[in-house]
């Protein structure tokens, strides 16, 4: 598979995002396993509703952190070990560390309270939504009966659902919503020269990250239209500057959920 790595250019630019895979790596094994007594995720436990969710906030912080590393990783050691692979596989856990990221940065990447409990609400939303949809179609199963809810633990998740619904500032939050809020959080931690240069920050991640999750949704999902756009190997896109962006993403990532879980020093 050709990710045009034959280009110094291109070499040095992924070999230096490998390594901040490797060092990310070591970052997440940093992280405790569970957050610190006043530390912001215990802290945003203690909130309504964020204390008793329908999946758990740790849970679904610790689980985005850790499939952005391990997917990077896994791209990471194709290239090192020269491990034949296919442009789909590469497409898939881009496209998942994409995302995985994306969540981790959203809900921990502001530095208000109230910002990341609203934020935690909405992630947590889109973790409900595809929980229920799991819940719906098990529940109609006629063979594999063993796998529908039980009625009390369907009840009991139905109550928490209303609960976060009613205090949730969107109804319904997408990953096109996730990434976009990553975004604009990314472009307010990174004010610089370059914005003073006339380069919006916030609106170039914008649209570099929706790119690239069109262009690797399209990719992992097996379709033909990622063909028709932009190449310039074998996969869509610009592989070397997708791969640093994501690999920075993913560890601005971690180092926001390994403070977050820590009791903040006085």
């Amino acid at each position: 598979m050709n990710l045009g790595l034959d280009d110094p250019a291109a070499l040095q630019h992924v070999t230096r995002a490998l390594q901040i895979v490797k060092d990310t790596r070591n970052i997440l094994d940093e992280v405790p396993a569970f957050p610190r007594p006043g530390s912001i995720v215990q802290q945003l436990q203690t909130r309504p509703v964020l204390d008793d969710p329908p999946v758990d906030l740790v849970l679904t912080l610790h689980q985005g952190a850790r499939s952005a590393v391990e997917c990077l990783d896994q791209i990471r050691r194709f290239i090192e070990d020269d491990i034949p692979t296919e442009p789909f596989v590469i497409a898939a856990l881009m496209r998942s560390a994409l995302l995985a990221s994306a969540r981790a940065i959203y809900v921990l990447g502001p530095e208000s309270p109230d910002e990341q409990a609203n934020h935690a609400m909405d992630i947590l939303v889109q973790e409900t939504d595809s929980l229920f949809r799991c819940y719906r179609s098990a529940n109609q199963f006629s063979q594999l009966v063993d796998l529908r809810v039980p009625q009390d633990a369907f009840d009991d998740q139905s109550a928490r659902r209303v609960r976060l619904m009613e205090l949730a500032p969107h109804k319904r939050f997408t990953e096109t919503n996730t990434l976009e809020g990553a975004a604009e959080i990314i472009g307010r931690r990174t004010q610089s020269r370059l914005d003073a240069e006339g380069i919006k920050t916030g609106a170039t991640m914008r649209e570099h990250l929706l790119w690239m999750f069109n262009l690797y949704s399209g990719k992992a999902h097996g379709l033909g239209w990622p063909k028709l756009v932009h190449h310039q190997n074998d996969l869509p896109g610009n592989f070397a500057a997708d791969i640093h962006q994501l690999a920075s993403m993913t560890e601005l990532a971690v180092r926001a959920l390994r403070s977050a879980y820590v009791t903040p020093q006085p």
